[in-house]
């Protein structure tokens, strides 16, 4: 009941402050907005003491009371300041962070002119790593929502927070509700109906077998070019390179070598050149992969009319697909492909598993709906889609291949998988934190731990809302496609909520009186031998016509243990994207492709010092304007997108 009430404060927040009438300037900002939450306070005290009972209500929910009183006083002072300030001031250039930084130059201003001597002016990583368009023609919703928040956190945080603290609650009172269902019958219940999920898709989707007749048409492999994004990848970098030279022209493949450093990181450029002087090599001296895509995009010819994207540890086989009749459908933007790891150990060879069933899901998503999006490790787009999705991309840290996907949707475009051939390439060797493993896949995961707990297993909570919209919104062109899309959205938003609530179950359970070990110990020998069950038949029986695919057996008895692992990076993952994510990393739309970027934002995301241009001030801010497409900090036009 309280989460009704919650929103019609804030609704009637929101209108107030631009009703017609208002008597004066200081009335909208300041006053309107408090009669507003006492109104809205008011009505839920009526409705509740009619629901209640006045005895109940005064001894039961006055905590409430005191939450909603805070949380309207926090976000009334929000939109006097916006009424003050404006967005463009309140959040775009907040005031905050250049104190900050002022601050922290003043402090120690004897070091941050030496670093400012030695670094690079800010026109440098205007040239070198940065490229400006005009804004989007037709942008989505996610876009137009986001685009103009700058990077400040502070207000923002505390408006989450102050609305984070009831979910929380109702989730509590949740997993309190999901103790009656922990028991053996539940738990074979749901491995029942997960084995007749996993029947279900190798029966309409199985593996394919090889196709041994086809043959790549050279004038579509003409029309390909490729982006390898990389970061210190000299080590693996030429084979890469040289398994796609067996398909691309050399002119159509650009190396994009990013990291937060003025000069590059290694001798990545030399091997580049090693293996063909007519591959394309950039340095860009901003560490992000996204912004790598989107340079080593603007940087491909003109006849390059479909994008491969491809790790920099990633290879082609030999007998790779590459079939051009994908895109008779006019509603396809994009092709995946078939994943497998590199078997060098038994934490690799247990990815291997995970990832080969992801690729037979995809491929049933292919054939019934649409696949969600194209793996960061390969996929190839239509250049346009893919220009036009990069202009709307949030530039998030970390899951940009997932955000290229979810952007591709809320267009009503759809994806495809090839798993008719698949692509090889390296995972992380170790669970936890301390190898001795240098090898750093996705820009410094070197366990799996770090690769998935603190980075992927982050942004599904927070694509939450656009699932949501998709499940309403999102139109498939046959009744099928919209059927499956919709079944498994379902089963995506409960999952979300499953990985939330279920620590909080089990937290709840270790302190009650109904906590016994031997159900515990119980559980887990049960789940595990329901699992492992599962693996063997998907492995030995699914897949007894690809030999070449199946795993050991030792995979098959270890991939219990390895999905416990999975579900707990699921769990630490999906509350710090509540607890930090969301709230203290915004989404930067425009900021790399419009010409928002300014030295102040360098330094604060990138921790990249700039030093001044020729006639300016080395600590004086540059004011852009994007709504013009301009850049604003040279004062040159945009570039125009292919």
């Amino acid at each position: 009941q309280f989460l009704i009430c919650w929103p019609s404060g804030l609704a009637l927040l929101a209108i107030l402050p631009h009703g017609k009438g208002l008597l004066t300037e200081w009335g909208s900002r300041f006053v309107y907005p408090f009669v507003g939450h006492i109104l809205s306070l008011c009505l839920t005290w009526c409705w509740l003491r009619a629901r209640f009972g006045e005895r109940q209500l005064i001894h039961g929910l006055a905590a409430w009371a005191a939450f909603v009183l805070l949380g309207a006083v926090a976000v009334n002072a929000f939109w006097a300041c916006r009424a003050t300030y404006g967005w463009a001031q309140l959040v775009l250039e907040p005031k905050w962070i250049y104190g900050i930084l002022r601050t922290d130059q003043e402090e120690d201003s004897a070091d941050r002119k030496g670093h400012a001597q030695g670094g690079k002016p800010f026109s440098h990583y205007v040239e070198k790593a940065l490229h400006f368009a005009r804004p989007p023609a037709s942008p989505t919703w996610l876009y137009t929502g986001n685009k103009g928040f700058g990077q400040g956190t502070g207000l923002w945080s505390l408006v989450w927070f102050t609305c984070l603290v009831p979910i929380v609650l109702l989730l509590w009172k949740l997993a309190a509700r999901k103790i009656a269902f922990l028991n053996l019958k539940t738990l074979i219940y749901v491995h029942l109906a997960n084995i007749l999920w996993v029947c279900l898709i190798n029966y309409c989707s199985p593996w394919p077998e090889k196709d041994s007749y086809h043959v790549n048409n050279p004038s579509y492999l003409e029309r390909i070019g490729c982006i390898v994004p990389c970061h210190k990848s000299a080590g693996e970098i030429k084979a890469t390179l040289q398994s796609l030279l067996q398909f691309l022209k050399p002119e159509h493949v650009v190396v994009v070598d990013n990291g937060n450093s003025a000069e590059p990181l290694d001798e990545t450029q030399r091997v580049v050149e090693e293996v063909n002087n007519a591959i394309k090599y950039l340095w860009v001296p901003i560490g992000m992969k996204t912004n790598a895509l989107w340079m080593g995009l603007n940087s491909l010819p003109p006849t390059a009319e479909y994008v491969m994207h491809i790790d920099d540890d990633t290879e082609c086989p030999p007998d790779m697909v590459f079939d051009e009749r994908v895109w008779d459908h006019s509603q396809t933007d994009a092709v995946s492909y078939g994943i497998v790891m590199y078997q060098t150990g038994i934490v690799e060879k247990l990815v291997d598993y995970e990832f080969k069933t992801i690729s037979q899901f995809r491929l049933f998503q292919s054939h019934f709906s649409t696949v969600w999006f194209q793996h960061g490790i390969i996929g190839i787009w239509r250049r346009k889609a893919f220009t036009e999705i990069l202009q709307e991309h949030p530039f998030l840290p970390f899951g940009e291949d997932n955000w290229n996907g979810t952007i591709n949707l809320l267009r009503n475009r759809q994806m495809r998988q090839e798993l008719r051939s698949h692509v090889i390439t390296y995972a992380p060797p170790t669970l936890l934190p301390g190898g001795s493993f240098d090898r750093q896949q996705g820009y410094g995961a070197a366990n799996i731990w770090k690769q998935r707990a603190e980075r992927w297993f982050v942004n599904a909570p927070r694509r939450f809302w656009i699932r949501l919209y998709l499940l309403f919104f999102y139109c498939h062109d046959t009744v099928l496609g919209n059927i499956v899309f919709r079944v498994l959205s379902l089963m995506h938003l409960f999952e979300i909520y499953a990985h939330l609530v279920a620590p909080l179950t089990l937290l709840i359970y270790a302190f009650s009186n109904h906590f016994r070990w031997s159900f515990v110990w119980q559980a887990f020998l049960l789940q595990s031998v329901l699992h492992c069950g599962q693996v063997m038949f998907q492995n030995y029986y699914w897949w007894r016509h690809r030999k070449d695919i199946q795993v050991d057996f030792l995979v098959c008895l270890l991939m219990p243990l390895y999905q416990t692992f999975l579900t707990v990076c699921f769990w630490y993952g999906h509350w710090r994207c509540l607890l930090y994510y969301i709230p203290f990393v915004p989404m930067r739309c425009g900021l790399y492709t419009e010409g928002g970027m300014t030295p102040a934002l360098l330094k604060h995301l990138h921790n990249i010092d700039t030093c001044a241009d020729d006639g300016e001030e080395a600590d004086s801010p540059f004011h852009l304007n994007l709504e013009d497409g301009s850049t604003g900090a040279l004062g040159g036009p945009c570039h125009d997108v292919p």
